[in-house]
């Protein structure tokens, strides 16, 4: 939140020397005060003006390094989820430390515990800076402890073939995971797949947590599972054979998706 403080000028005459003259009993009359007053917005002159506190506007996650991450760092330390010796150890770099404190806020606030900071938490740690609910709906949740588990199951980092060889597996598809990393069918077809095949899932206009998708994009498209939305952003979970086929969770504009299938 950005607050702009406006100085307003006043013309103020310059002073003149006093009169050494006084009415008979020695007393001024009272005049009123006729010079403008300059009014200040936003602080006193007896206290200073700090801007509130807001989560970092960028995404981060485990090895991200810069001033957003120590942006982060000092917002968690005043949230109790760092503390000052913590940071010190490694200010302004995205470790285990604080994608451990990371979690621990997700946890608390209702969002999937990647700690991957992305639109959710940046969200609910503006309200939580903030110190109010606010009006802004929760992040759709729902089928998130699915997501958990499969998440400590794959960490991010760990190798998971390609992606709809992963999406097969999250999805509890038979005979997979594969050796060779392969999935059934092409990532743009995996909501086809599961949807038509008996393979207890169907169809769905919106995205929750836990829910597979497929996006048309480039040759063969691409799959993996959902962790979360928020407003038009989705948290995926996926794999990506250009990335060495590992496991990553990051950001992806609603609109791009192609469809979501949902277990019965």
């Amino acid at each position: 939140m950005s607050i702009q403080s406006t100085r307003q000028r006043s013309a103020v005459p310059s002073s003149t020397p006093a009169q050494n003259t006084q009415p008979a009993g020695g007393k001024l009359p009272q005049q009123a005060d006729s010079t403008p007053k300059a009014r200040s917005v936003g602080f006193t002159s007896q206290s200073s003006f700090e801007p509130a506190a807001s989560a970092p506007a960028v995404d981060l996650q485990r090895g991200s390094t810069g001033p957003a991450v120590q942006q982060l760092q000092d917002d968690l330390v005043k949230l109790g989820y760092l503390t000052q010796a913590q940071v010190q150890t490694g200010p302004g770099i995205f470790g285990p430390q604080t994608e451990t404190a990371v979690k621990r806020f997700q946890a608390d606030h209702g969002v999937p515990q990647t700690g991957y900071f992305g639109p959710m938490t940046r969200a609910a740690m503006n309200q939580a800076l903030q110190g109010s609910t606010g009006s802004t709906p929760p992040p759709s949740t729902s089928g998130s402890a699915e997501v958990q588990q499969l998440m400590s199951e794959h960490p991010v980092g760990s190798y998971a073939g390609q992606c709809s060889g992963f999406a097969a597996v999250a999805a509890h598809i038979p005979g997979f995971p594969r050796a060779d990393g392969l999935g059934p069918v092409n990532g743009n077809q995996m909501v086809d797949f599961l949807t038509s095949g008996g393979h207890g899932y169907h169809r769905v206009g919106s995205p929750a947590a836990g829910d597979i998708f497929s996006m048309n994009i480039g040759q063969y498209g691409h799959t993996g599972v959902v962790v979360g939305v928020h407003d038009n952003m989705v948290t995926v979970l996926d794999s990506n054979w250009n990335l060495d086929e590992k496991i990553r969770v990051h950001d992806i504009p609603l609109s791009q998706f192609s469809g979501f299938a949902r277990k019965d």
